[in-house]
């Protein structure tokens, strides 16, 4: 179907919620989402996210929003199965080893945002948290293309998956995961000398976030 349907915004949205639906119901574990009412009110916007694992497809996957891209590392290409979804739903791989390459990269996808009215979905920790514990430095792509294109940043944050799945034993049990879409951002005005504090600002909301669902 992904690929019957290439290039159709919706394509993402579609997957990942019915591959997270299956999984949730195989796996026996469940999702709360709080405030969702801020995934859709600020579209098109840059969505940034808390990476943990590969798992994070199945978690996120449960209210990933209408008309978004993905930004991914360029070794998705060799996830049999994944790579092709992927790709069939007009997302991007970036090189992050060749910063001028991975620069272009996301200039381009600025200008097809602006010109289909899309979002995006970056993890601006650029590789997964293994800790299970707190967040890892923000890359500045995701801060950079926001300013850019104009566009809010809206932040989700997944609660802790350290009593769900385990790498490298691929330890996996059910249980409950928590999601919480923050209040959108606003980059309107910002100036390229602003994604510094963008940035940090973005990551201290959603490093609050993420100790507020540990301890609540």
């Amino acid at each position: 179907m992904s690929f019957l349907r290439r290039q159709r915004l919706n394509s993402n949205r579609d997957f990942c919620r019915f591959f997270s639906w299956g999984a949730r119901i195989l796996g026996g574990f469940k999702i709360r989402i709080q405030d969702r009412h801020n995934l859709n009110e600020s579209q098109p916007c840059v969505y940034v996210a808390n990476h943990q694992s590969g798992f994070d497809v199945v978690t996120f996957g449960a209210l990933f929003p209408r008309r978004t891209l993905a930004v991914g590392k360029k070794e998705v290409i060799w996830i049999p199965f994944f790579n092709l979804i992927f790709l069939c739903g007009g997302n991007v791989l970036l090189d992050r080893s060749r910063r001028m390459r991975a620069v272009e990269k996301l200039r381009s996808i600025a200008s097809v945002l602006k010109k289909n009215q899309a979002s995006v979905w970056i993890f601006p920790e650029g590789t997964r948290n293994r800790t299970y514990n707190g967040l890892l430095p923000f890359k500045k792509g995701a801060f950079h293309l926001a300013i850019e294109t104009g566009l809010p940043i809206v932040p989700v944050v997944s609660s802790s998956l350290s009593d769900i799945f385990r790498q490298p034993k691929m330890f996996f049990r059910g249980g409950k995961v928590t999601l919480r879409v923050l209040p959108p951002i606003p980059t309107a005005g910002l100036k390229a000398s602003d994604a510094d504090r963008l940035s940090e600002m973005t990551r201290t909301q959603m490093a609050v976030a993420f100790q507020e669902l540990a301890t609540g």
